[in-house]
């Protein structure tokens, strides 16, 4: 990771360490590997059922992010992280002067795919739609970039190798077909994961939360932070701002009650 103000190369994982070390510091009790299953609001407090125990709140601040849509081919599961990515930004630097599949739609996976022409020797896009229509500034910048290969109308079927990617068996025109690839990065769509606060927050069509300026959602006291609302930047360091905004809004509408 390059992306986060204060480290010029960190590790997700260790970054992630850093902020469980600073909670610790601060004595917030942490519930991990605890799922939460569903939220409900009843006479200004909100009801958090979870997989362990229930936990009664007056204001809660949601942030599960989303989750990649998967395509179920045959050996993605398999082979994510040893090859299989839904990454370009987190995993392009791994393929440099490397050969890569992109499997998608819409205009996520051109993006994706024209980044990892940045890194990747050649780039193969394997796209889904059978209709699309590009922006022009997409579309100029497929024609001008030479180690990009655009595969329509294939039905990927697996994804082979021994301990990692090594190729793709593919059909297209009634023809079996087998591609060499070291990675292959899928980008098939997000899926929010809103469905333990979905009765109490309006979204837009693709699922995001919408929120206000302070990230309060439709129902007072429900904050939603990160990657599950609709925003136009979807990292750590904007994720880090939605979570401060929201725990100052929290705090300072829980005193105004309090007083009044």
């Amino acid at each position: 990771m390059e992306n986060y103000p204060g480290f010029s190369k960190i590790e997700g994982f260790k970054l992630s360490q850093k902020f469980e070390e600073h909670l610790k510091a601060l004595d917030v009790p942490l519930k991990v590997g605890v799922e939460v299953i569903k939220i409900v609001k009843d006479n200004n407090i909100f009801k958090v059922n979870t997989s362990q125990n229930t936990y009664f709140s007056k204001s809660v601040i949601y942030g599960a992010g989303w989750s990649f849509v998967k395509l179920g081919i045959d050996g993605e599961d398999k082979f994510l992280g040893r090859g299989v990515s839904y990454c370009a930004v987190c995993d392009a630097p791994f393929y440099k002067g490397k050969i890569v599949a992109v499997i998608g739609r819409g205009e996520i996976a051109v993006e994706e795919a024209l980044y990892l022409t940045r890194f990747a020797s050649k780039v193969y896009l394997f796209l889904l739609n059978k209709k699309m229509k590009l922006p022009p500034h997409l579309e100029k910048e497929l024609e001008n970039t030479k180690n990009l290969e655009i595969i329509l109308g294939a039905n990927v079927e697996k994804i082979e190798g021994k301990l990692f990617v090594e190729k793709l068996i593919y059909t297209k025109d009634k023809e079996k077909k087998e591609l060499k690839v070291d990675g292959v990065f899928i980008f098939a769509g997000l899926k929010p994961n809103i469905e333990p606060v979905k009765e109490l927050v309006e979204t837009t069509k693709a699922g995001f939360i919408i929120t206000d300026e302070n990230m309060q959602t439709k129902t007072p006291l429900l904050f939603a932070v990160g990657d599950i609302r609709q925003k136009v930047l979807r990292q750590i360091v904007t994720a880090c701002s939605d979570g401060a905004i929201a725990a100052q809004a929290a705090y300072k509408f829980l005193r105004q009650m309090k007083s009044s």
